[in-house]
């Protein structure tokens, strides 16, 4: 019975360190994040703390591209979120009244994010899954099939620098609060 009794019980500590392992394995390629439900329309500022830098517009030979820049008030720090039926947001920028896109609808790693017209493709609606420490991470609708994320390039912190999608890898660099503007009169949850 001890003998038996203690087989029983190794092979229970084995199925429970394997379910384990393979949670942490998985935990470190792919967020495991909650899908947030944040309300059905509001407007906020995406900031990378890990900088104290905003999701803003630089205006570059015509075309609009998401980068880090300094605090401000500016409407091209603004982000009208509005949620879809299928449950991820349409994020539109307040100043130029277009939305947030991977360029191309690409999932490769380092692939530009923009703005672009809307055109209700799956390039411009994002996921968003709550990390627990009121950080979340984008997941463009593009690029389902890869753990491709919203990513600052290099995880650097200085102005100007690049937003992209890159593969999740569990860094900073990947996470971003939402911080609703006081005053926003949309419908919230």
């Amino acid at each position: 019975d001890g003998i038996a009794g203690s087989k029983t019980l190794s092979k229970i500590k084995t199925v429970i360190s394997d379910s384990s392992s393979s949670s942490n394995s998985s935990s470190s390629n792919s967020s495991s994040g909650n899908a947030a439900d944040l309300g059905t329309s509001f407007t906020a500022k995406i900031t990378y703390d890990a900088a104290k830098k905003n999701l803003s517009i630089y205006e570059e030979s015509g075309k609009n591209n998401v980068k880090l820049y300094d605090q401000t008030t500016s409407p091209a720090q603004q982000w009208k979120f509005e949620k879809q039926s299928d449950g991820t947001y349409k994020i539109t920028n307040v100043k130029y009244k277009q939305c947030m896109t991977v360029a191309g609808g690409s999932s490769k790693d380092g692939t530009n994010v923009q703005l672009a017209a809307d055109n209700g493709s799956s390039s411009q609606r994002w996921k968003l899954e709550a990390k627990g420490t009121g950080k979340y991470i984008f997941r463009p609708a593009c690029a389902s099939a890869t753990t491709a994320v919203l990513d600052v390039c290099g995880g650097a912190k200085k102005a100007g620098t690049n937003i992209q999608i890159y593969s999740y890898n569990g860094t900073v660099a990947q996470e971003f609060s939402i911080n609703k503007i006081a005053g926003d009169t949309t419908t919230e949850k």
